[in-house]
């Protein structure tokens, strides 16, 4: 370690930190790719940047980036009703050339420095429920795991997958089923369910932000904990200044007659395999929402969930969308069942995990669904 240094993001090094996370996360297979425009996009033009926000990790010698973490966002959530201001932690990267040397520890005890120093309440993380990181690093430095996330996948549009993965030509009959059965028989289901006369849905392709927003503020806080606030300045950098086409926001509404009950936003982001050639477009869906207030009991609720499913589905196979995500807390039983029975497959599961700096919040328990957002658990909004 004696040529290394920790330091803070300089101006003009958002291509070497691209690299560091490209080189540092291409180890696991599969995995998203960032360029200098992709960084600076989902870190420098980040409401309320700051330099101080990114530590860095430089060997001297070598002159050259070998670490880094982001403080992505420091912004209030409500959890339990309470205002807490938590700092988010993305993208601890290490150059595999120096694992094993107290680099990661190192980054993450500079950005801990740095939250407590910015009045932060707590931070927040996500990790790999049996990953090294949260074993060797995380759990070390004082986080505790607050809630299990599982990634459900589903296959909107088979033949896009079956282009980007032609190796799974063999398993379609198998993926058709998983993509179609339950968006058919419920689609036939709500044709003759009388409670579903009045309930229709809309798509919308990169228009309507702020409408969207609106619903989604209000419905989210309503019914679930670690919600963010969207800001103007927030939403025209989460979904309007994008870099590019495929971080386009499509907007999935449903309506009981003209008012909108329910909705969520997804775009896609490209997951490479340098090493068999592999690029597929990987869908993400954020901020799903749907107004409880509206259904009589959980079984309707169940329907309402499996009704916004399958639009989503359907706004997925119109962007070819291969394959798609939808993050989902533990907590949040009747979504979870609702993606079981839409044939989402578990892909994944993340732990999200908080350290609190503040003794009035030493113990929190989640008394509503999580909804965590994805710029915290996949680091793209």
């Amino acid at each position: 370690m004696t040529n290394i240094i920790f330091r803070y993001y300089e101006k003009g090094e958002a291509r070497q930190l691209a690299k560091l996370y490209n080189i540092a996360f291409q180890m696991n297979g599969f995995g998203f790719i960032r360029t200098a425009k992709s960084w600076l996009w989902r870190f420098n033009n980040a409401p309320n940047f700051e330099p101080e926000s990114i530590r860095i990790a430089e060997d001297l010698k070598e002159r050259k980036i070998v670490g880094a973490v982001h403080v992505s966002l420091i912004e209030p959530l409500m959890i339990n009703g309470k205002k807490i201001l938590c700092g988010e932690i993305n993208d601890v990267a290490c150059h595999p050339k120096y694992i094993k040397r107290g680099i990661a520890k190192g980054l993450m005890e500079e950005a801990i420095s740095y939250m407590k120093q910015k009045g932060c309440d707590a931070s927040i993380l996500s990790a790999d429920v049996k990953g090294i990181a949260r074993q060797k690093i995380y759990l070390r430095l004082g986080y505790i795991d607050m809630i299990d996330v599982n990634i459900r996948v589903n296959f909107p549009n088979i033949l896009k997958l079956l282009k980007d993965m032609p190796i799974l030509a063999f398993f379609f009959p198998i993926l058709f089923m998983f993509s179609k059965f339950s968006r058919v028989l419920y689609h036939f289901l709500f044709k003759i369910n009388k409670s579903f006369k009045n309930i229709s849905y809309l798509i919308e392709f990169n228009k309507g932000h702020s409408k969207f927003y609106e619903y989604a503020r209000k419905l989210i806080s309503r019914y679930h904990d670690f919600y963010p606030f969207y800001s103007d300045s927030k939403i025209n950098w989460l979904r309007k200044n994008v870099p590019s086409k495929r971080f386009h926001p499509i907007y999935v509404y449903i309506k009981k007659d003209s008012d909108i009950i329910g909705g969520a936003c997804l775009n896609y982001v490209n997951i490479y395999n340098f090493k068999y050639g592999m690029k597929i477009r990987f869908g993400i869906v954020h901020d799903l929402f749907i107004d409880k207030s509206v259904f009589l009991n959980e079984k309707e609720l169940f329907h309402g969930y499996m009704f916004l499913i399958g639009k989503i589905m359907k706004a997925a196979n119109k962007a070819k969308i291969g394959l798609l995500s939808i993050p989902v807390c533990s907590n949040d039983k009747i979504l979870n069942i609702s993606l079981k029975t839409s044939c989402f497959i578990k892909y994944s599961s993340l732990t999200l995990m908080i350290k609190t700096f503040n003794d009035k919040i030493k113990r929190l328990s989640l008394k509503k669904p999580a909804l965590v957002p994805s710029y915290v658990l996949f680091a793209y909004p």
